[in-house]
């Protein structure tokens, strides 16, 4: 029975030394920092994500994984080669991820600040830090965008009244182009009217004539 027990504890130590970033005295690369590196600023940064994923205050129990919160703080407050080669210290989503017990990380996380972030006045302790609302413009820059769109608007009218007078003038001429078509079909069937009337006329007096003689 001791003998399993060694051995699962074994396991669990390696897994954990395996899933962190390992040690590196000299880091060709180094990317900044996103929490400083005191012990204080890490047990914060720690407790923050420990309580935002678990619901709860970590134990601190030596080899009791997650809530091991002195061996985290001893992987992540140095910089240490991540698997892409860049090095990096602090707490980061990366190593929030791991605490949380997820198994394919992506290095570049490491990046990026971890969701739950330390207390801030008006905060509970875990809670995702609240995001800041956006600048409201001056009002000289306010008044200088309404009078572009002003500008757009009467622009795009005159173009707009441009297009229908354009539309209107095409219709005129299609309706006289119809209009002067009619009207000479018109004159033609007269034409040809009159010609055959004459021609009917000269057509029966002849005939007539051939009768009488």
């Amino acid at each position: 029975m001791s003998i399993r027990l060694v051995s699962v504890s074994t396991v669990f130590v390696l897994a954990i030394i395996f899933a962190t970033p390992a040690r590196a005295q000299v880091c060709a690369l180094k990317h900044p920092t996103l929490t400083a590196l005191d012990h204080e600023s890490m047990v914060a940064a720690y407790t923050a994500s420990f309580r935002g994923l678990k619901g709860r205050a970590p134990t601190w129990l030596s080899g009791s994984g997650a809530d091991d919160g002195n061996y985290w703080i001893a992987v992540s407050d140095h910089y240490g080669e991540y698997s892409d080669g860049v090095c990096r210290a602090g707490w980061n989503a990366y190593m929030e991820l791991k605490l949380g017990g997820s198994d394919s990380v992506s290095p570049a996380l490491g990046d990026q600040p971890a969701r739950f972030q330390p207390t801030a006045p008006g905060q509970t302790l875990g809670e995702p830090a609240p995001s800041h609302p956006l600048p409201i413009p001056p009002l000289h820059t306010i008044d200088f965008c309404a009078a572009q769109i002003t500008m757009l608007q009467t622009a795009m009218t005159a173009r707009l009244d441009q297009l229908v007078r354009h539309v209107d003038l095409v219709d005129q001429n299609v309706t006289a182009g119809r209009a002067e078509n009619t009207t000479f079909f018109a004159a033609v069937t007269r034409h040809w009217k009159a010609i055959v009337g004459t021609v009917g006329t000269a057509a029966i007096g002849f005939i007539g004539g051939k009768k009488l003689g």
